[in-house]
């Protein structure tokens, strides 16, 4: 193997507090349940135990949940009857085409239940995604259950499943749960994150997308950076709230 400090891409003077921030940070690219290479997973746990001595920490591996089905009643929308601008955060895929049209930081989530204010304040990152199917074949978007959003902490931190289909107060066109993509059609599409500690804020969101072509099994995953320029470029939501 190389040397430890190479594999992390450290200098040989780096902190433990930097190491471990380093191997957080690149555990969320190459951990295997993410699709990423487990040989290289493997030389990452093997430097980290080299330089600190100690069992490496797995956070990026994600909590059991349940696979949702997808649903035929999401409100999907033509492509051609309903074409939309070109998004500055969109990515296209063998899969589906996936646009961030909107993010906020912190969204009392309960303006968004099926009655307003009858929870408690609950502030949450919320995305918004435009989700589009141009193939020729059907596709399960998951948005709930694939996103995830990596903390300026470098840890992953899954979506929320407050919110679901028919108990909540989101305009007609936009969508909680998991949906049911027919090829020329899309959804749009509400994700909320789970609490994240006080101090830390979203630094990228990330969905993974499985599905197959060619008659293969394959999974695509679509990164949103969210830079200062990117931050300028969303709407912090594309809707507006309930009043209370």
């Amino acid at each position: 193997m190389e040397r430890p400090y190479e594999v992390l891409g450290l200098s040989s003077d780096a902190s433990l507090a930097t190491v471990r921030q380093r191997y957080r940070a690149l555990l969320t690219d190459h951990h295997p349940d993410q699709g990423g290479c487990r040989e290289q997973f493997l030389e990452l746990k093997a430097a980290y135990e080299s330089i600190t001595g100690e069992q490496p920490p797995d956070h990026s591996t994600p909590q059991t949940m349940a696979v949702d089905t997808g649903s035929q009643d999401a409100p999907t929308f033509d492509i051609e009857a309903e074409s939309s601008p070109t998004r500055p955060l969109s990515v296209t895929g063998d899969l589906i085409t996936l646009a961030l049209v909107g993010f906020d930081e912190a969204v009392d989530v309960s303006r968004l239940f099926e009655t307003p204010g009858a929870r408690p304040a609950l502030e949450r990152a919320v995305a918004a995604y435009e989700v589009t199917n141009t193939t020729s074949q059907s596709r399960q978007w998951r948005g709930p259950s694939q996103t995830r959003f990596i903390g300026t902490d470098g840890f992953m931190y899954e979506a929320s499943t407050l919110l679901t289909p028919g108990r909540t107060s989101l305009p007609e066109t936009w969508w909680p749960g998991p949906a049911v993509l027919e090829p020329g059609t899309g959804v749009r599409a509400i994700v909320v994150a789970n609490q994240l500690p006080a101090s830390v804020t979203v630094d990228r969101v990330v969905y993974t997308q499985h599905g197959a072509t060619g008659g293969e099994p394959t999974s695509e995953r679509y990164r949103f950076e969210l830079t200062r320029e990117a931050r300028k470029r969303l709407d912090p939501l594309p809707f507006e709230l309930e009043a209370e």
